[in-house]
């Protein structure tokens, strides 16, 4: 029975089953990949712990979180890490929807709960623990719990915008998929982070702009300023809604561009 043969006769309903059995094949890669990602969470957590100087516990929180989305942003590299098996998962008789399924839930809900959940938490149980407190990243902590919620909406399409990159990356490119997926990768946060550099320098100059006509002494400057910032970053901005919709259409595109290559490919 050949792969068309084996298409055509799956029942027209959507199956859970075959999702489970989908995730069943998967299970070697994404069980060590799994058990590396909650090792390294949890090594990120006693880190966050450490009742260590300021200095110090700074430094690791910002290497903790630079590495973090990193491991959630590489992680369909995993498809391509042990060679190129997509002619055998072609044959795996499920629709394209299903294997689609699996692959959204897996990269985009698991993992990123295996990698940020725990570091979380140990944020969370920092600002209980006043014995291993510094008052800097105290500040630190509180501020990421009180995030708005457009921002943080912003912060998740980021996160989806280089997965799906990835993804797309391991799925589509026939050659050279890791370098790919990594280029891929690279390329969509240096785009996101001119577009934020943009915006911020255009505010630093406008409430610079604002203070000299205002002719504020040097402390009400640098307050006024640093609350100018804070308001462009969490309220309904014009520069904040255009950052959401173009990473929405962004999110979009890449959605339907890794169906459309399930799609082509299972039939």
């Amino acid at each position: 029975m050949n792969r068309n043969s084996i298409t055509a006769t799956l029942p027209d309903s959507f199956s859970w089953k075959r999702v489970a059995a989908i995730a069943a094949y998967y299970s070697p890669y994404t069980g060590r990949q799994l058990i590396c990602y909650l090792a390294v969470s949890l090594l990120f957590a006693i880190l966050i712990l450490l009742p260590s100087g300021e200095v110090a516990q700074l430094g690791l929180y910002t290497t903790i979180w630079a590495c973090i989305p990193l491991l959630a942003d590489f992680a369909p590299i995993m498809l391509a890490k042990w060679g190129d098996h997509r002619i055998v998962e072609r044959l795996i008789p499920a629709r394209a929807s299903e294997k689609y399924i699996f692959y959204l839930i897996y990269f985009i809900i698991v993992i990123p709960a295996s990698v940020y959940l725990l570091p979380l938490a140990a944020c969370r149980l920092y600002m209980e623990i006043p014995a291993i407190q510094s008052p800097m990243l105290n500040e630190i902590n509180a501020m990421q719990f009180t995030v708005a919620p457009l921002l943080r909406t912003l912060n998740i399409l980021c996160a989806s915008s280089a997965i799906l990159t990835c993804l797309y990356a391991m799925i589509h490119c026939g050659t050279s998929r890791i370098i790919k997926g990594v280029l891929g990768v690279f390329a969509v946060k240096v785009a996101v982070g001119i577009m934020g550099a943009v915006y911020g320098i255009a505010t630093v100059v406008k409430s610079g702009f604002i203070d000299g006509i205002n002719a504020n002494d040097k402390h009400q400057i640098s307050a006024q300023s640093q609350q100018m910032m804070i308001n462009a970053m969490t309220e309904n901005t014009p520069y904040l809604a255009t950052m959401l919709t173009i990473l929405g259409i962004y999110v979009i595109v890449m959605l339907w561009l890794i169906y459309r290559d399930l799609k082509q490919r299972n039939l």
